[in-house]
């Protein structure tokens, strides 16, 4: 479209070139036409030659049809110059003669008429008419002729020649790079050849072109590629033989790209494949160690890991079936989340503590294996309740016989009570109630043994009563006076405080009538303390209420 365009323009401006110059306008345009056609030809061939010398599609077009256009343009440009500089042609010549109003012979200048004599100004003009009709006098000057000008055959011979010269380098230079493109073409075909994978013809292509560019190291490049590709297709077998033969390719090709880690990979390919063998033979001890050896190639170090679990796993399994629960338990937590080691480490744990809350009880540490099973309960271990409910009974009913058996009769009825149900319990919570003591002396001191002094006590009250007589802090004597009667003892003469206790429920010495006794302090006129003298009988009388003789409240502990 373009070529057209400027076809057509240039067809144009020569036609209006040729019509200044007198000349007809269509022989010019065809020579226009013409010489650009055949620049034009000339120009498709140069750009066919050109295009062959790249494999770029973008600059095969440009060199294929630039030419073209360059070469037409100039033709075209030739015909424009030619028809620049044509000679301008004659045109048929016209005269305009003037007429004398007055004579009506022609005028020949001047202001008045050479014939009559009658002024020029009024003289009448005429259209021209054709020199054959009137007879043309000879005039009297003949200016000179004009000059042909020189240099217009020289520039066209020049431009000419130009082109000529342009054209002829063109060729001669396309007559001394044909040779070299063939060389290029052949280039290019070998490196197409390469970079589609086929190595061995792009290797004989190049050897072909040696010395050309860097076809000799292309050469040994796609030799190179020729073996890496075929240690590629080794190193994709499961075959021991082929890994090994793949390395040992790999290694000839020493740092060409990734030959030494590919080399490396299927050695260490080899030593995984042995040890997922021996994995699957469940000879987890030395796969791990295989494993171990190649840790870096996939997932090695992983299946390295699983093998020691695994062995670990099994040899915990074993220790919990023999009933080592407590090396289990720790084997078991080190594995961690490994199938299920987890809940596998927390039953142990579990049947550790059970163990050392049975072994315990079996010291008698109630107390302390219950807060081993308390805790178990709370774990939500079978049976843990049953055996910590039983654990306390066992503790309590243990404390409450030793408490029997030190005379403290009352605290040991509070435990036994406590557990009623547990064995005979309630059994023996009433085997501490104690029989009634007669109206006498249960207690003498043996610091005190003079009896100088007579005291006599009678008990007005419908309750026992006990009295504890101390002297200078020490308890000298303790007697039991039944309701209703009276009691008498002998004892040193000396200051005394005196302690009662009212109850119906005896609990023995150590522990008198209980918490549900009633105890005072003697207190008369706000005394406590009274003199006894050596020789004389001294007489106090009590009443559930208190009549003759003040009393004031304390606890059994202080009585």
């Amino acid at each position: 479209m373009l070529s057209t365009a400027v076809l057509v323009l240039l067809c144009i401006y020569n036609a209006k070139q040729a019509k200044k110059s007198g000349k007809k306008p269509g022989p010019f345009v065809l020579l226009t036409i013409g010489l650009w056609l055949v620049a034009e030809g000339i120009g498709i061939v140069v750009g066919s030659l050109l295009a062959e010398t790249t494999d770029n599609d973008f600059l095969y077009l440009v060199l294929f049809f630039l030419p073209e256009f360059v070469f037409g343009l100039l033709g075209a440009g030739l015909a424009v110059l030619i028809t620049k500089h044509q000679k301008k042609g004659k045109a048929a010549p016209s005269v305009t003669y003037a007429f004398c109003t007055n004579c009506g012979k022609p005028l020949s200048g001047g202001a008045f008429c050479k014939f009559c004599g009658h002024p020029i100004p009024g003289a009448q003009k005429e259209a021209p008419i054709p020199a054959q009709q009137m007879p043309i006098p000879e005039p009297t000057y003949q200016p000179p002729k004009a000059k042909k000008p020189r240099g217009k055959g020289a520039k066209i011979a020049l431009i000419c020649a130009g082109v000529c010269l342009v054209l002829a380098g063109v060729i001669v230079g396309l007559i001394k790079y044909l040779p070299g493109a063939a060389t290029r073409r052949a280039y290019a075909a070998a490196m197409e050849q390469y970079n589609n994978g086929q190595y061995e013809e792009a290797e004989s292509a190049f050897a072909e072109l040696s010395g050309f560019e860097d076809a000799t190291e292309m050469k040994i490049r796609a030799s190179q590629m020729q073996r890496y590709t075929a240690a590629l297709e080794l190193a994709q077998s499961d075959s021991d033989t082929d890994l090994l033969a793949a390395a040992e390719l790999f290694d000839e090709l020493n740092d060409f790209m990734d030959s030494r880690v590919c080399a490396q990979n299927c050695r260490n390919e080899i030593t995984y494949c042995q040890a997922a063998k021996l994995q699957e033979q469940e000879k987890y001890e030395e796969a791990a160690k295989v494993f171990t050896s190649v840790s870096a190639y996939r997932d090695a170090a992983a299946r390295a890991e699983e093998c020691r679990n695994t062995t670990d796993y099994a040899r915990a399994t074993a220790l919990y079936t023999a009933g080592d629960y407590e090396y289990a338990m720790e084997i078991f937590q080190i594995l961690g989340d490994f199938r299920d080691s987890a809940e596998l480490a927390t039953e142990c744990e579990n049947k550790v503590d059970h163990d050392k809350a049975t072994q315990l009880m079996m010291l008698g540490e109630y107390e302390e294996a219950a807060g081993i099973l308390e805790d178990l309960v709370n774990r939500g271990v079978e049976g843990a309740d049953e055996e910590l409910e039983y654990c306390r009974s066992t503790g309590i009913y243990n404390q409450a016989a030793a408490l029997f058996e030190e005379g403290k009769y009352y605290e040991a009825q509070k435990k036994f009570l406590s557990i009623s149900s547990y064995a005979d319990a309630a059994e023996r919570a009433e085997d501490c109630v104690q029989k009634i003591p007669s109206s006498s002396e249960l207690y003498r001191n043996p610091d005190y043994s003079k009896k100088s002094v007579t005291f006599k006590v009678r008990n007005n009250s419908d309750e026992d009563s006990v009295v504890k007589m101390y002297k200078n802090g020490d308890l000298v004597t303790m007697f039991f006076i039944q309701a209703g009667s009276t009691a008498t003892v002998k004892i040193p003469a000396g200051t005394y405080t005196i302690n009662r206790g009212f109850g119906t429920t005896w609990y023995g010495t150590e522990e008198l009538f209980g918490d549900e006794g009633r105890y005072y302090k003697l207190n008369i006129a706000g005394q406590t303390e009274f003199d006894f003298d050596s020789g004389y009988e001294y007489t106090l009388g009590f009443s559930g209420t208190g009549s003759t003789v003040g009393q004031t409240s304390t606890g059994r502990d202080d009585c």
